[in-house]
């Protein structure tokens, strides 16, 4: 397998060559991704670019998934990638926003009437696709970074929520505070601001011409 060579990527930092022994040595360990790079002792970033190398994420992944679920620290429940689980995460988020219900309404006077009524699904999220296949959350995410279908499925999951999300909210089907706090924090959602006034009242400026002054004169 051809490896990359670190010192050739842009902005790498001369001298630090990747380091396939003690990243085997801490992977062994159970160590996540963060306790790795801070283990062997360079910055996020260099690490970062050490990932790039494909020696370097099939170590990790053989590793990770010959280790017991209790040794693994924060990388997720090692298991076995299959690519079905594209097509089967896919259908989990592709779904409807809401269902439609007949609803009869009968009146004091015995008159009825039978009117359209929305029921939203529930919202699908990552977590709960993750414990349908029986893995954690972020063996997910793992998967995403390893696996290039994977993760254009993985961010198109993340847009069909977004759909869902906005379409059940703006008809009022989800609770507010909740479709809130899930756009914020799952979805990166911000709230608007106007950074041209800085959100601050600002005054307005008139300006009078000549030929206004003349109608106007005591303005």
């Amino acid at each position: 397998m051809k490896s990359v060579n670190i010192n050739r990527l842009p902005g790498a930092r001369k001298g630090k060559e990747i380091n396939y022994k003690k990243i085997k040595l801490f992977a062994k360990r159970g160590y996540s991704n963060n306790e790795i790079y801070k283990a062997i002792g360079i910055d996020k970033k260099t690490w970062l670019k050490w990932t790039i190398d494909p020696k370097v994420k099939e170590v990790l992944i053989k590793i990770r998934e010959s280790l017991p679920a209790n040794k693994l620290k924060g990388n997720g429940r090692p298991t076995e990638y299959k690519p079905e689980y594209c097509k089967m995460m896919y259908d989990y988020f592709n779904i409807k926003p809401y269902e439609t219900e007949k609803e009869t309404i009968t009146f004091k006077n015995g008159d009825t009437i039978t009117k359209e009524v929305l029921i939203p699904n529930d919202l699908p999220v990552i977590s709960k696709f993750a414990e349908k296949i029986g893995v954690h959350r972020q063996t997910l995410r793992n998967w995403k970074k390893s696996y290039s279908e994977f993760e254009f499925v993985y961010k198109s999951c993340l847009d069909l929520q977004e759909t869902i999300l906005i379409t059940n909210g703006i008809r009022g089907l989800y609770n507010p505070s909740y479709a809130i706090l899930v756009s914020k924090n799952f979805l990166n959602m911000k709230d608007k601001k106007d950074i041209t006034t800085n959100n601050k009242t600002v005054k307005a400026i008139t300006f009078i011409t000549s030929e206004q002054n003349k109608i106007f004169p005591n303005e």
